[in-house]
């Protein structure tokens, strides 16, 4: 060390004893605060002072990173200057546990050497995550938590749009903090009840942050888009279509994350029937005329999504409704997908539809407890279906299945000399700073 005149000895590996067999030894080095600004090591293999005939072979010594925690991860520049210090992001599990999710804070952002990216320095490191490169199809989701505009519901606020048939409502790029209450109905952060027509209403680049009961919830409202919306440490069923009565709702591209039970439902009110928050779902529908498209449920102590219809739809209005919501075709569900599940990636009960209904490009991998759970329904069918484990069997016709192990794979855009040899990967579609990262960018130089 520069600023030392004896030399820093610490230990990297210790050899079992052997009589005549070859041993091989291996550890785990962490430098220590006296190696950062080293200007020369030297490595030493030493013997027990007892022994004098030792036979050494050095040719076999091997030294590669360990996979320890990233400070940084390297990102499309399109959030440069959107993506500033000081705000936080969530990176979520990439691990079978529901609750492995991190959350950190930007410290700086830098332009990469590669041309379209930056690198971004966080303020602690984090788990080392899945990435495109190493896994194309199971990457690691990170998306932005913090906006400039933040109203904090201080435990029981909640927002509502009532009854305001064909007017324009647009919701947008605002993070609602601790809004909801536990237990009272119609107590949600944002809530659309009973608008009827609301084609040209939007909600996007929202997120929703320690939501005492739900996110985002649809009440006997129509043609609603829901898109880019950011939802993480919430009780309940999170992104909900309510009443059975809702059709032409748009979610597209939202992320719901550590989506946990309640533990004081909603009372029954009327025909309601029994709420089901205390077995919460990212995404809840109870009316399947709606669409669900390329939607990620990264985290939840009961499903991704559930399909909960009734024969009858639900609410103070439901007696002007005739459809039943069971027996009504799903308009849209794909390219969704669902991992870290405490149960299932997806859920359906009591759906009896008189036409087929599509489940397209689903993937589902990372959970506890397996991918489907279906009962009391019938007359759907799945398409292009990405597993990581076999099913034992499937719980509708499937068609065109791919199993895909979220082992290792891949190749990396960036060169290994760039990256030092580990797996790596490239978003696949630029980001501005509300929308989240389905397929991230988490590379680390």
């Amino acid at each position: 060390h520069p600023n030392t005149r004896n030399p820093v000895v610490e230990s990297l590996a210790t050899c079992q004893k052997s009589k005549g067999n070859w041993v091989t030894c291996s550890g785990v080095y962490e430098p220590s605060t006296e190696f950062l600004n080293a200007e020369r090591y030297e490595v030493v293999l030493e013997t027990d002072v007892s022994s004098f005939d030792v036979n050494y072979d050095v040719d076999n010594v091997v030294f590669r990173p360990s996979e320890g925690g990233l400070d940084r991860l390297i990102l499309p520049k399109t959030i440069e200057n959107l993506w500033g210090p000081g705000a936080e992001i969530l990176i979520t599990s990439h691990s079978p546990d529901w609750d492995a999710h991190e959350v950190r804070m930007i410290f700086t952002v830098e332009n990469h050497d590669e041309e379209g990216y930056v690198k971004v320095h966080l303020n602690e490191t984090i788990s080392r995550p899945l990435t495109l490169g190493s896994h194309p199809f199971h990457a690691t989701e990170v998306a932005l938590l913090s906006r400039n505009i933040e109203l904090d519901g201080r435990d029981g606020a909640h927002m509502t749009v009532l009854h305001s048939p064909g007017l324009t409502q647009v919701i947008q790029g605002v993070g609602f903090i601790r809004f909801g209450e536990e237990g009272i109905r119609d107590s949600y952060p944002i809530h659309f009840d009973y608008c009827l027509d609301s084609a040209n209403s939007v909600i996007s680049k929202n997120t929703i942050r320690s939501s005492n009961q739900r996110c985002i919830v649809i009440d006997a409202s129509n043609n609603v888009v829901v898109e880019g919306n950011v939802a993480f440490d919430t009780k309940g069923h999170c992104f909900v279509v309510e009443t059975g009565m809702e059709s032409g709702n748009v979610f597209k591209s939202n992320l719901g994350a550590f989506t946990q039970k309640v533990h004081q439902t909603m009372p029954q009110a009327g025909i309601s029937g029994k709420e089901t928050d205390d077995i919460p779902a990212v995404f809840w529908a109870g009316s399947p005329s709606n669409y669900w498209i390329e939607n990620v449920a990264a985290g939840s102590e009961g499903y991704g999504y559930w399909l909960e219809l009734r024969q009858n739809p639900r609410g103070p209005h439901a007696d002007n409704f005739a459809r039943s919501p069971a027996q009504t075709e799903l308009t849209q569900f794909s390219g969704n997908s669902a991992h870290s599940m405490q149960l299932e990636s997806l859920k359906v009960t009591g759906y009896l539809p008189t036409k087929t209904s599509l489940i397209e490009n689903f993937r589902s991998y990372l959970n506890e407890k397996g991918h489907f759970s279906v009962h009391k329904s019938s007359n759907m069918e799945a398409r292009g279906t990405i597993l990581d484990s076999p099913l034992e069997s499937n719980p509708f016709p499937m068609s065109g299945t791919t199993v895909v192990s979220t082992k290792a794979m891949g190749n990396d855009k960036f060169s290994d000399e760039e990256l030092d040899s580990e797996n790596h990967g490239h978003a696949s579609e630029p980001t501005d700073v509300f929308n989240l990262q389905a397929s991230p960018s988490l590379l680390e130089k």
